[in-house]
């Protein structure tokens, strides 16, 4: 084992430093047993659980530590915010590792900086929402490559196990821990897998009696359609809206929604599709839903028959409420 004054290799029952005389100092009096498993079964494990294993093996090898050490800690608070503890516990492995002459070596900092930015980077561009193969498939690569750094680590937690217990068998089986969290990690990628590369099916939103919201897959008839559809499954046609205005009925058409009234006992002399266009602007245009239409490119039209005969059709655009 190394001094902790001078790092001097001392022998393993030296209780002086033969080179600065300093006592040759063991935190807790006891070796560290960390938590045994190969470096192909942990990126095996942190692969098909999309990173959650690894959070047991923090919490695993901080328990070691805890134990040895007779430290009051928490495992698993260490385990869960493993980004501010890691360098720590990366520090502690190489240090047991050395004291029963690892010949192998890493630097501590540099491994939990490549950790902490793959958790980080993975975290960050999973939250983006993307259709692209290429991207989604870009950070799921990054999010599950975090194990890489803990390879290093491990190599030495079984040098410095098979050193402490004088075997280097590592562990087979599975704990009734490993056996949840597999089955948890799992299901959260097979979750993540569906919701990045499967095409989500067409989502409707009718928040009120004239307007939806889709998905960019969602054809623009399709949607016209089945606006159309609700709207009316939703109210009574013909629907008598004030003392002169009746709506009589709600038709599809191939780029616009078409709203058809009847008029009586107006005084038309004033009346033109301008004038009409002009007193309606503000209120189709200040409906959000209404311009979640148009902005998808579906026009509105307002078709109004007078029982004196006149006629008037109005139509507004995306253009209309720039």
């Amino acid at each position: 084992m190394n001094c902790k004054n001078c790092n001097n290799l001392v022998p393993e029952n030296a209780k002086f430093c033969n080179k600065c005389g300093k006592p040759v100092e063991t935190k807790g009096g006891s070796p560290v047993e960390y938590f045994a498993i190969s470096p192909k079964r942990l990126a095996l494990f942190s692969i098909l659980t999309l990173g959650i294993y690894e959070i047991y093996w923090f919490y695993k090898n901080w328990e070691a530590v805890k134990k040895a050490e007779g430290l009051k800690i928490s495992p698993l608070g260490r385990a869960i915010f493993a980004v501010f503890y890691c360098n720590n516990l990366f520090k502690k492995v190489l240090e047991s590792a050395k004291s029963h002459n690892y010949q192998n070596s890493y630097s501590p900092g540099w491994l939990a900086t490549i950790y902490i930015l793959l958790l980080l980077v993975g975290n960050g561009l999973s939250r983006v929402e993307s259709t692209d193969v290429g991207f989604n498939l870009l950070w799921l690569v990054i999010a599950i490559s975090s194990f890489v750094p803990l390879l290093s680590i491990q190599k030495a937690i079984n040098f410095n196990n098979e050193k402490v217990k004088g075997s280097s068998a590592l562990k087979s089986g599975f704990s009734g821990g490993e056996v949840v969290l597999i089955i948890i990690g799992l299901a959260w990628f097979l979750l993540v897998l569906w919701g990045s590369f499967i095409p989500a099916e067409p989502e409707y939103n009718f928040n009120s009696g004239n307007s939806t919201q889709t998905t960019s897959t969602y054809s623009k008839a399709d949607l016209i359609s089945d606006t159309v559809r609700q709207i009316k499954a939703e109210m009574v046609l013909p629907n008598q809206l004030d003392e002169v205005t009746q709506l009589v009925d709600i038709s599809a058409q191939p780029d616009a929604i078409r709203y058809h009234y009847t008029l009586s006992d107006v005084d038309t002399s004033s009346l033109s599709n301008t004038y009409l266009k002009n007193f309606l602007i503000s209120d189709i245009c200040g409906n959000a839903d209404t311009k979640n239409l148009l902005d998808e490119g579906i026009n509105m039209e307002y078709s109004y028959i007078v029982n004196t005969g006149e006629r008037y059709f109005i139509t507004f655009t995306k253009a209309d409420c720039l």
